[in-house]
């Protein structure tokens, strides 16, 4: 490498940076303890196995709660998916909305966009960047196995982020997703498509199967997405308890 203007010593000494930086690089980084990443005044829940070989990369779950979250319910999904997370050698990050369901919905009505990792800057999926930019940072993260999973209106984020950043997250795994919003100027025609495990209950009293469900999956297929069904004819809207494992081995 040279570097146009400098001396010898200067040249010399920029080489030494560099070799250092390499060799800082090429450390394992020490894995920090499960905690929570604060950001503006959201919460993110940081779950990893209990053994983790130094330098192992990991693939990384988003789960996106819904409608109505409470600190109850938060507190129930950070022990359930704690234990998935070392059952399956996986990180695994609860994110909690800063009201009581994501903007998401607020967004879409005022005709905004809020599903891009990279131009939102001020709302939950910034919140989502944020937090992403952090598990990198703190851990070997399989870059080729990041994925969304999500319940009701979590269910819709979760595909939403897939669908609109592809070159960041690979699959989505949503149960009872109301809707969707895809902004086609954030992935380009030649980006791959995230595959979808599409779950839903044909007794969803809620969401329709019929009339939201199939016509979903149909519009997915249609914008070149694989989507594989996981129906449960007794369920209804409330998530199964076997469908984060379940989700989690087709992944």
């Amino acid at each position: 490498i040279v570097f146009y203007g400098s001396t010898h010593a200067d040249c010399a000494e920029k080489s030494d940076v560099l070799r250092r930086a390499r060799e800082l690089l090429r450390k394992t980084k020490p894995l920090p303890a499960p905690g929570s990443i604060r950001h503006q005044g959201r919460v993110a829940h940081v779950l990893r196995p209990k053994q983790v070989t130094p330098g192992e990369a990991l693939p990384l779950l988003l789960v996106f709660h819904g409608a109505g979250r409470t600190e109850q319910s938060v507190q129930h999904s950070v022990l359930q998916f704690s234990k998935l997370s070392s059952r399956n050698r996986i990180l695994i990050v609860v994110p909690m909305s800063l009201d009581s369901t994501w903007d998401l919905m607020s967004v879409v009505k005022q005709g905004r966009s809020s599903s891009s990792v990279r131009y939102d800057t001020t709302g939950d999926t910034a919140f989502v960047a944020h937090v992403i930019d952090c598990i990198h940072r703190d851990y070997h993260v399989d870059t080729r196995r990041i994925a969304a999973m999500g319940f009701s209106d979590g269910g819709s984020y979760a595909i939403t982020l897939a669908v609109n950043n592809p070159g960041v997250i690979q699959a989505a795994m949503p149960w009872s997703a109301g809707y969707f919003q895809h902004d086609p100027s954030l992935a380009p025609s030649s980006s791959p498509r995230p595959h979808i495990l599409h779950g839903h209950g044909m007794a969803d009293d809620h969401f329709d199967f019929h009339k939201v469900a199939i016509p979903m999956r149909q519009h997915l297929r249609n914008s070149g997405h694989e989507v594989k069904e996981h129906n449960v004819k007794a369920a209804g809207h409330g998530t199964p308890a076997e469908f984060p494992q379940d989700a989690i081995q087709w992944w």
